[in-house]
């Protein structure tokens, strides 16, 4: 058992028995908004740091042996944004930088980014393209301005088996494209939430209602209302999702806020157990994480003085 002082939400990955995290400064509302980030090298077998630099980008995404770094702040009025892509065994070495600058925000970078082995998937309010992993140069780009542009706040991109999955703006709209080319797959207006994807499905968790549709085409494979599931097991209110959704090995994954850990049945929907720990602090956009026969989930708070708890629940 140990720990390293810092705050890792910014991200951290794996690499050959080592982590890479960005760590920075607890929060706390007496301090200055300005927390100073650290691209951090740990031994993860002993928590030993071993080695540590200054930085404003956090821990987007990491594949092979590239990890892909993002940043967003805001100076003079302007929002400046950067992707960049990293060796993980040597973050010193930029390999490749792309800076975004805007003053309204529309031509700037959206948070997310998510990649393969092959490109890097990014956007801006009205465009997504693919980058190539290794140089940084664009492979392709799509105008999705037509289906309202890319969700301002998350965006979600996903890519599975050759598809590019993202939320556009408005309308909520999931939109599938052609991972290789940018060419327009398929799209659903009104599905937006946490989503999930399984080899051949989509699922996304909207209030309390979860949609299953083909990866493929799109097409439908059922919508199910939760309410009534929910109601025999909560009583009063429902006090809403609150995590990612995670899919394992048929089943569904997601936590509310109260730390109540919710399972469907990834087949037709139906809710098949839930658990609420004596020591849940609740969730707050936490991922369930599966590893091998066990799924772990971390439990959070605005509260400083509730004590961050991490669940392990075995699931097969």
């Amino acid at each position: 058992m140990w720990s390293v002082a810092g705050d890792c939400s910014l991200g951290a990955v794996e690499h050959h028995g080592e982590l890479l995290a960005c760590l920075q400064a607890p929060w706390s509302v007496d301090r200055r908004p300005e927390r100073p980030i650290q691209l951090t090298r740990i031994d993860a077998m002993s928590g030993r740091v071993l080695g540590a630099w200054q930085t404003h980008f956090s821990i987007a995404n990491a594949s092979g042996e590239h990890c892909v770094l993002r940043s967003s702040r805001r100076r003079m009025g302007a929002r400046e944004t950067s992707i960049a892509a990293i060796a993980i065994d040597n973050p010193t070495q930029t390999r490749w930088r792309i800076d975004r600058n805007s003053e309204a925000g529309e031509g700037a970078f959206r948070g997310d980014v998510d990649l393969d082995g092959r490109a890097v998937y990014a956007a801006t309010a009205s465009e997504v393209f693919a980058l190539d992993l290794d140089s940084g140069s664009k492979l392709w780009s799509a105008d999705v301005s037509g289906l309202d542009g890319t969700h301002a706040l998350h965006w979600q991109p996903e890519v599975h088996a050759a598809t590019l999955l993202l939320t556009s703006g408005g309308d909520h709209r999931t939109v599938a494209l052609d991972a290789a080319t940018g060419r327009l797959k398929w799209s659903i207006e009104g599905l937006f939430g946490p989503r999930a994807v399984s080899e051949h499905t989509v699922f996304v968790l909207w209030y309390e209602t979860l949609v299953a549709c083909d990866l493929e085409s799109g097409t439908i494979l059922y919508r199910r209302d939760l309410t009534e599931g929910l109601r025999k097991i909560v009583r009063s209110r429902f006090p809403g999702f609150a995590t990612i959704l995670t899919y394992s090995a048929g089943h569904l994954f997601a936590g509310d806020v109260h730390g109540r850990l919710w399972v469907m049945d990834a087949e037709n929907g139906e809710i098949v157990w839930s658990h609420l720990p004596e020591s849940a602090t609740g969730y707050l956009g936490a991922r369930p994480t599966v590893a091998s026969d066990f799924l772990y989930l971390a439990g959070g708070s605005m509260d400083e003085a509730v004590v961050p708890s991490l669940h392990c629940y075995r699931i097969r």
